[in-house]
Formats: C-alpha cells, sequence, structure tokens
C-alpha cells in the first residue's frame, strides 16, 4: 500500500494495463486483502480461502479503476495526470494531450466518438472485475455482507452515473445521489442475506401452501370438512411440521393468515419451518388492491419472519391477450419487486400462462416469450435486482382443450426454449408452477428439464401437485396425519429427485396421474 502512495509521488503516465492493475493493487486490492480476515469468512463455508481473498482483491481494484474513470477531468486538469493506459487509448486513436486538454468533450454531455468507445470498454472490464468479487463476499461472515454489497452496488452505480452523463468525465462529475444510496440498502441486505440462496439448494424446491381461505376451504370440502379456522390450522400444521421435509423443500410460500397462525400445540408455524431449515415465505398479491399498502405490509411481513414473497399475475390466451393486459401483467410484477426488495424480502415473480384454451404449445410459446419480453424490460426498468429474484413460471404447454397433450421432452425443449431466451442467468432459481398438471406430470417435466445442465436452478414451486395426494391420504381424521406426512415426503422426494434429472416413475400410483386442471381456476 505504502509503495502505492510512493507510486502517485514519482509516476503520472501508465503504459499498459498490467501498470494500471499493479498500482491499483497496491493502493486499494490490498485493502480488500486486509479487511478480508477482519470481517470474518462464514463459518458455513468449507471451501478454500484462496477464492475469498480473490475476491476481495478484484472488489479493492474494482473500486479504484471505477475511480479512475469517475476523475478522468479532474486528475487532469488539476494534477496533470492520465491514469488510462497509454497503449489501449492510442488504440482508439486517442493521444494524452487530448485527454489532459479536455478537448475530447465538445460540450457538456457530448464527447467525441472516440472517447466514448474508450469508455464503454474501460466500464464493460471495470464490471468484469465487480463480477468476480461477487462470489466471495457470498462467503463473508453474515455481519459483513450488508455492508460489503452496499459498497459494491453503490460503487457500480458509478459506472451507470458515468453512461448517463454521456462518458463526459471531463465537465461532468458522475455521484449517485442520497436518495439512490439509501435505495439501495434493501437491495444489499436482500443479497446479504441470501435466502435465494438457500432456496436454490440442490434436489430441493419450494412447497406453496398459500391458498387464500376460501380456495383452501374448498379442498377441505372435497374431502368431507368445513371450511374453519381450526380445520385450515390443522391442515397447515400437518404440512408444516411433516418430519424430513427441510430435506427435499428449502422454502415454504405461506398465505397471511398462516404466517401469523401457531399450530395446536402453540408453536409459531414459522417456527416449525425454521427448525428445519425452510424459509417461510408470503403471498402479498391481493387482485386490484394488491399495490396499495404493498410497502408497509411488506415490512410487516419481514418482521413476522418471511423472508420471500411470492405475487401471482395471469394471463389468459383464449382472450387475447391484448397488448395492455401484458403490460398490465408484466408492470404490476416489477412493482410488487422492487416493493419487496426494498423490506428486504426476495420476490418471486409468478407471470403465469393459465392452462385454458384449445391452443398448440406454439401459441403458447409465442404469448408467454412476449409476456416475460415485457415483465424482464419492466423489472429492469424498475431497478430491480436481478440477482435477487426468483422466477416462478408456468411450463410450455399446449391447452388444457388442445387434445394433444405433449410429451415431457416436449415441454422441457419448449419451455427450455424459452428461458434461454427470455432470463437472464443472473436470476438464481426458476421454481416452476405445476398449473393443474396432474402429480405426475409435473414431475416427469421437471424431470426432462434437468437432464442436462442450465444456467439457473431449475426446480419446483408446486401445491397442487405437492398436497392432492396429501388431503386424500389424511381425510380430515387425525389418525391418517402421519399417513398423509408420509404421502407429503413421497411427492417432495420424487420431485427432489426430478431437480436433479433423476427420477424414476416406476413406482407411482395411478391416484398420481389423475390431472387436477379446473378451467378458469383461481385461488
Amino acid at each position: 500500500m505504502i509503495g502505492g502512495m510512493r507510486m502517485d509521488l514519482e509516476k503520472s503516465r501508465y503504459e499498459t494495463y498490467d501498470e494500471l492493475y499493479d498500482y491499483c493493487y497496491r493502493v486499494a486490492g490490498t485493502v480488500g486483502l486486509m479487511s478480508a480476515p477482519v470481517m470474518g469468512i462464514d463459518t458455513q463455508y468449507k471451501g478454500p480461502l484462496d477464492p475469498v481473498y480473490r475476491a476481495a482483491l478484484s472488489l479493492g481494484t474494482a473500486n479504484q479503476l471505477t475511480n479512475i474513470l469517475r476523475d478522468v477531468g479532474e486528475d487532469a486538469q488539476q494534477r496533470s495526470r492520465v491514469y488510462l493506459p497509454l497503449d489501449e487509448l492510442a488504440r482508439f486513436g486517442i493521444s494524452p494531450g487530448e485527454v489532459l486538454e479536455g478537448t475530447l468533450a465538445r460540450a457538456p454531455g457530448q464527447v467525441d466518438p472516440r472517447w466514448a468507445a474508450f469508455m464503454r470498454f474501460q466500464i464493460e472490464r471495470t464490471r468484469a472485475v465487480f463480477s468476480e468479487a461477487e462470489g466471495g463476499i457470498r462467503q463473508l461472515s453474515r455481519d459483513a455482507r450488508w455492508p460489503v454489497w452496499s459498497a459494491l452496488i453503490l460503487y457500480r452505480q458509478i459506472l451507470d452515473a458515468i453512461e448517463a452523463n454521456g462518458y463526459d468525465n471531463f465537465t461532468r462529475r458522475a455521484y449517485v445521489p442520497k436518495w439512490r444510496k439509501l435505495a439501495t440498502l434493501p437491495s444489499a441486505l436482500v443479497l446479504a442475506q441470501a435466502p435465494w440462496k438457500t432456496i436454490a439448494s440442490p434436489g430441493k424446491g419450494i412447497l406453496a401452501m398459500d391458498e387464500s381461505n376460501a380456495t383452501c376451504g374448498k379442498r377441505l370440502e372435497g374431502i368431507g370438512l368445513e371450511n374453519t379456522v381450526e380445520n385450515r390450522q390443522t391442515y397447515r400444521e400437518l404440512l408444516v411440521t411433516t418430519p424430513g421435509l427441510g430435506e427435499y423443500i428449502s422454502g415454504a410460500i405461506m398465505f397471511e393468515e398462516t404466517l401469523f397462525q401457531d399450530t395446536r400445540k402453540g408453536t409459531k408455524m414459522t417456527e416449525e419451518l425454521k427448525k428445519q431449515g425452510i424459509v417461510p415465505g408470503i403471498k402479498v398479491d391481493k387482485g386490484c388492491a394488491g399495490l396499495d399498502g404493498l410497502d408497509v405490509r411488506c415490512g410487516e411481513y419481514y418482521r413476522a419472519g418471511a423472508r420471500f414473497a411470492k405475487w401471482r399475475s395471469v394471463v389468459s390466451i383464449p382472450s387475447g391477450p391484448t397488448p395492455l393486459a401484458v403490460r398490465d401483467c408484466a408492470y404490476g410484477l416489477a412493482r410488487y419487486a422492487a416493493l419487496a426488495q426494498s423490506a428486504g424480502l426476495v420476490p418471486i415473480v409468478e407471470p403465469e400462462i393459465l392452462l385454458d384454451g384449445e391452443h398448440d404449445i406454439d401459441r403458447t410459446l409465442e404469448v408467454a416469450s412476449a409476456v416475460w419480453a415485457e415483465t424482464f424490460k419492466y423489472l429492469a426498468d424498475n431497478n430491480v435486482l436481478f440477482e435477487g429474484i426468483l422466477l416462478k413460471p408456468s411450463m410450455v404447454t399446449p391447452g388444457a382443450d388442445s387434445g394433444n397433450p405433449a410429451a415431457p421432452e416436449v415441454v422441457a425443449d419448449y419451455t427450455l426454449r424459452l428461458l434461454r431466451r427470455r432470463v437472464p442467468p443472473a436470476v438464481p432459481g426458476i421454481m416452476f408452477l405445476s398449473g393443474g398438471q396432474s402429480e405426475l406430470e409435473a414431475t416427469l417435466n421437471l424431470n426432462a428439464m434437468n437432464q442436462s445442465p442450465n444456467p439457473w436452478h431449475v426446480s419446483f414451486s408446486y401445491a397442487r401437485a405437492l398436497q392432492n395426494s396429501v388431503l386424500r391420504t389424511w381425510k380430515g381424521e387425525e389418525a391418517n396425519f402421519e399417513a398423509a406426512q408420509k404421502a407429503l415426503i413421497k411427492r417432495a422426494a420424487a420431485n427432489s429427485t426430478a431437480q436433479r434429472g433423476q427420477y424414476d416413475p416406476a413406482n407411482e400410483s395411478e391416484e398420481a396421474a389423475k390431472g387436477m386442471y379446473e378451467k378458469g381456476y383461481t385461488y
């Protein structure tokens, strides 16, 4: 570090990037290296320390490179310094004299095209160095991750500000306004807590037990039970207290009643989940009024123990869909995701394409492509961190009334094709909904999608495809409690093996193959 400071006294030009990197290593990379042992390593991390220290070095270096790009004009005009590699300036046809004289800025916000191209190259490389740092942050101690993530995001936003200034770092100073710094903190907290990392664990998926009281009542009535608070409590207790559930389930989405509900023994439903390492989540969509007061509700849900949220928007193919319907679906999901991240919750984004209709699989692909494209556009417009969301989409299948069901291999081919076209690799997990498929069909399709490596954790977030056998086994009778829990374990284990691409349907029952499609299904 002292050697780097001495370089500022003796050196004002850097011939190559290697020379500049050496300077950045000395004055800033060493700070990262010294900070890592002070911050501490996550006690659950058992891997080698070299990647953690390399990441710390990368973060310090990226921060210094960002400072240099931000301060080009100031360094040139006030200190006669040009930190930028001279050989790279020459490659873009730029002389050091032009940098020192500031002639590359023709007017505020208007720069020479050569300079714009040069800056794009520099910013792209610096962002790559920031990316090298991300993996190491996840291995730091829990208390250290939040401030380090905050620093990384804020410094990376300086690069965004340089771009927003039209690459004019001669007459304009790139900075991040205070309001945006404050808005970044909750998103950094989401990344620091990394509940998505737990949820998107190999061989694990989500139990969707977030049916509204009315929908839960319909299912209870299907086995001869009245829709009462006590019966809903008993059934949900059956689910969350299932022994061994945490081996296959990493997260559970709950309805608001369940989030605040106790078991019959007086323990919190959320605590029963946490005992097995299952992350509690909450359904937050409430129809047309869903966004009203959502920021306040998300804060309450976080304090109650939820660490992720889910919002479902649906698109019907027989009804169009109109461009307005697609935009409304996408924009609502994006606003919800931004509000959820601001409250420290990981948002599950659920753009469901309903099974209703006689259309073929190509029509489903066409509509889903439009919906997903619009959704990710609005997510980006609302500054939602893709690294801190999970996607819960429908699989690409023909309409339920098409008369031409698709084999699992075909569903997998169409669905993965859509994922590759529309979903950024930064999204950590794709948690498919079952959407009225039979238990067997949903598992077979998931298994087919995991026959080769994917950029994402491709898994499940099933409701009926996990619970149908459970309800039919339980029948509302206390004597069947244990048998019903075993039925849940069987379905969870089957989908766990499907997530790994190792599912064998040989021992499945006829009951598991029965379809559960309901036209116009609501929940």
